[in-house]
């Protein structure tokens, strides 16, 4: 399930962080496309704690986990 994120509902910094980590989630997730399979791995991890400290920038810091789909 893919998680819609509206970073226009932040302010200041916290919209800045997310924006950021954002951009990088979408660069790891091209480079993951092209990978080859042992370094996929590496890299959905990667993708997987920037994920986690999206949603902790989005969330105030609450520690949640989400299910994404990885396409």
């Amino acid at each position: 399930m893919r998680q819609k994120i509206d970073i226009n509902a932040l302010s200041g910094s916290d919209k800045e962080k997310a924006s950021a980590l954002l951009r990088e989630i979408a660069v790891l997730r091209r480079l993951k496309k092209d990978a080859a399979p042992e370094q996929q791995e590496e890299l959905q991890q990667e993708i997987w704690e920037l994920v986690a400290h999206v949603n902790n920038v989005i969330n105030g810091g609450k520690e949640i986990i989400k299910t994404i789909n990885n396409n």
